[in-house]
């Protein structure tokens, strides 16, 4: 596997989490008490930066599938 695709994969994984904040802070416009969605943002953003996360980002093997980005988001 190339070293392009390996980046332009934890591109995308980083734009996918960020599109995912934004929705979560789109919640404010349906009713859902803000204080509970900064939790969540909180718990994401947290999550996408951790070292753990990151670590398992850079493990080669995991970028292969895209079933496997799904899996880190469901895991997120």
């Amino acid at each position: 596997m190339s070293e392009t695709y390996l980046k332009e994969m934890l591109i995308i994984v980083y734009n996918l989490g960020g599109e995912m904040v934004y929705i979560i802070y789109s919640f404010k416009t349906q009713n859902i008490p803000i204080d509970k969605a900064i939790k969540v943002i909180q718990d994401v953003v947290s999550n996408l930066f951790s070292r753990i996360f990151i670590s398992e980002l850079n493990k080669h093997n995991i970028m292969n599938k895209h079933q496997d980005i799904l899996q880190i988001y469901d895991n997120l």
